[in-house]
């Protein structure tokens, strides 16, 4: 399951460098969850045609983000950003310096990253 999550993510920040065919069918298996014979009834193509458009569309997917690391900025800033929150709801309850100093820091670095 993860693994499809990853993938969503890929696709969501990288799909502009997929063919229509390879997009399509990425949205297919990724988002819609369709298995490769289904989508190989769908397209008109055989099941070993899908299963290697797939495997190229992944490889394609993952050597962007082995160069942009786009995904995984994303996703470190959004743990940082739920941090942040976290801290913020704390400090509604109760005066901390130190809390505060902290989601400053958590945010710097979170803008840092953009």
């Amino acid at each position: 399951m993860e693994n499809k999550i990853n993938g969503s993510l890929l696709l969501d920040f990288y799909s502009s460098f997929l063919t229509d065919k390879q997009r399509q069918v990425m949205n297919l298996y990724l988002e819609c969850d369709t298995s490769l014979s289904e989508i190989a009834n769908d397209i008109g193509a055989s099941r070993q045609a899908v299963y290697d458009i797939v495997k190229t569309a992944e490889s394609v997917l993952s050597g962007m983000e082995s160069k942009l690391k786009l995904v995984e900025k994303y996703l470190e800033n959004s743990k940082l950003l739920n941090a942040c929150l976290i801290n913020l709801e704390q400090l509604k309850n109760e005066k901390n310096a130190k809390l505060v100093q902290n989601t400053e820091e958590i945010v710097k670095k979170t803008l840092n990253n953009l």
